[in-house]
């Protein structure tokens, strides 16, 4: 078990030494293939551009520090456990503090070269809500300002992974691709979920919960992502991964 913790323990060192490059606490993509968002490239970079701070990246490295914390609670590293959990919420912290953009009211990733935000709407966005980073205030104008947006991020079928509103956005393939410019994918429709709930929009979190399962009954084999416009299932299929 020691084995493992201490492996687990440099896998998150690795971001904070290598991904932060200004050392201000918060870790950059090394592109959008990088990131999983494998097509945001206007947000990200390609590949190799190790520019952009990521609001996704760094909420994902909360949910990694608190699991740590966890984790070293269990194999007796106290110690260790209290020096996680103070990292996350120094994490959370920043997150709110670096990416928000009040005029917006959203959430953005930010250049290390330019130390100006990026200013594109992508789902991205709204994780700080699935880690409680945003006060309660900047939550209710993400959710009721984009999130439920028609004209942005809540299509028929709820959520557009960037934004209709961006002038590069679109739902179906092109080449094969796994497109992240609007199409739904189920799991971060799932962060969204669970964000909404832990800030008291049930009703909202019901409704995507619902529209979510009905996307991926509607065909007979589980797809790897769906057109929000249109509900048709887009990508391998079958796809027994995050869409189960």
């Amino acid at each position: 078990m020691a084995k493992y913790y201490e492996r687990l323990g440099k896998y998150i060192e690795y971001y904070f030494w290598y991904c932060d490059a200004d050392k201000n606490g918060l870790c950059f993509w090394d592109g959008a293939d990088h990131s999983g968002m494998d097509n945001q490239d206007r947000r990200l970079g390609h590949i190799h551009v190790m520019e952009y701070e990521g609001v996704d990246l760094n909420c994902y490295l909360v949910r990694e520090l608190v699991a740590m914390s966890e984790i070293a609670k269990a194999v007796g590293r106290t110690d260790d456990s209290m020096r996680f959990t103070d990292k996350a919420e120094q994490l959370r912290k920043l997150i709110n503090e670096v990416f928000w953009d009040e005029e917006d009211g959203f959430y953005y990733d930010r250049s290390e070269k330019t130390g100006k935000l990026n200013k594109i709407k992508s789902i991205s966005g709204f994780l700080p809500l699935w880690v409680g980073a945003a006060p309660k205030d900047r939550a209710k104008r993400i959710i009721e300002e984009h999130l439920i947006n028609p004209k942005e991020f809540w299509l028929k079928y709820p959520i557009a992974s960037w934004s209709a509103s961006e002038p590069d956005y679109y739902q179906d393939i092109k080449e094969k691709e796994a497109t992240w410019m609007g199409a739904t994918w189920i799991p971060t429709n799932y962060m969204v979920f669970r964000g909404l709930i832990d800030y008291g929009y049930t009703d909202i979190a019901r409704e995507l919960a619902d529209k979510t399962f009905e996307l991926v009954v509607s065909e007979t084999e589980l797809r790897e992502f769906y057109n929000g416009e249109t509900g048709a299932g887009q990508g391998l299929s079958p796809f027994w991964g995050w869409s189960s």
